[in-house]
């Protein structure tokens, strides 16, 4: 399949300070096995290169016209004004979704060419989107032996997220953390007892709450360590990857509001189902930890139900 990239858009994030991803997502191209073309008129789809991560760097803004560090309007009108968007579709890679930007999402969602890839997308059409994973940003080796110390792990910050007013992260960490403390970790990111990445490789089990938004570089962490993710469930309604994979092969999916199911779930697997789960996630890790592997996913995603259909 051919693609073609509007480079202009890598120096216009560059200058907004989420240059590296956009960077990226270029770098990640030339390792594909689909062909890169400088004529539009030949290519079957765009890569726009637009992208507001702001993880990689300085990235926060306490000004509401703004995405992070680049004005709205700009953002906006440079993805109304793509030059060749009849052409085909055109990806942007837009990650926030709230109601200051309630005019962008419907826009994303709606215009027949423009094909947002997010983290997470509460608008996602499977015959249209796809989603991608945050990538591990801690370097993990994949553990898949079933001797590990520790049946279920949490490290990390407790009070993050909020539902009418309480912190329902909080409530669920509460409640995991009083149970079989023999087999179980749940404690703060302070803790200097246990190490963030020893302690997802030595677990069979992880406990993915939402992060600040509703997805977490955990999820992709956990993954990558060969530790099952056990997700407390609010808004995750779909998936990095959910049109290609199949997350009951692997994950737990617990509702957030009954976090005392957690441990009673878990101990009905026996090791054998339990090693079944870790094989495939040693199938899918690289989606999780590989730029390149991810933008090859999405370009052979779309030649085979999109553009050959």
């Amino acid at each position: 399949m051919k693609f073609f990239i509007y480079e202009d858009n890598i120096s216009f994030c560059k200058k907004n300070h989420c240059g590296k991803y956009s960077i990226e997502i270029a770098n990640a191209l030339k390792f594909s096995t689909h062909e890169q073309v400088l004529d539009p008129n030949k290519a079957q789809v765009f890569f726009t290169n637009i992208c507001n991560e702001r993880n990689y760097e300085i990235f926060a803004s306490a000004h509401p016209e703004k995405i992070g560090n680049i004005d709205y309007f700009e953002f906006y009108q440079r993805i109304i004004n793509l030059e060749y968007k009849h052409l085909g579709p055109h990806f942007v890679f837009f990650h926030r979704f709230d109601d200051r930007f309630q005019e962008l999402a419907d826009y994303l969602s709606n215009e027949g060419n423009i094909v947002n890839i997010p983290y997470h997308n509460p608008y996602f059409q499977p015959n249209k989107d796809f989603i991608i994973s945050p990538p591990a940003i801690k370097k993990t080796f994949f553990n898949d032996n079933l001797s590990k110390n520790f049946l279920l792990s949490f490290k990390g910050n407790w009070g993050i997220r909020s539902e009418d007013g309480e912190d329902h992260r909080l409530k669920c960490l509460n409640t995991i953390a009083k149970q079989n403390k023999n087999y179980i970790v749940i404690t703060d990111s302070k803790d200097a007892r246990f190490d963030y990445i020893d302690l997802l490789s030595n677990s069979l089990f992880s406990l993915i709450p939402e992060g600040d938004e509703p997805w977490t570089y955990r999820l992709s962490e956990a993954i990558c360590a060969g530790s099952i993710p056990v997700l407390l469930e609010k808004d995750w309604r779909n998936l990095p990857y959910s049109n290609i994979i199949d997350y009951n092969n692997f994950a737990l999916r617990i509702n957030f509001q009954e976090p005392e199911l957690v441990l009673e779930t878990i101990m009905q697997y026996s090791l054998k189902e339990i090693s079944s789960r870790i094989e495939y996630m040693k199938s899918i890790k690289h989606l999780f930890s590989s730029r390149s592997a991810q933008i090859q996913c999405l370009l052979d995603f779309y030649e085979e139900n999109i553009i050959l259909n």
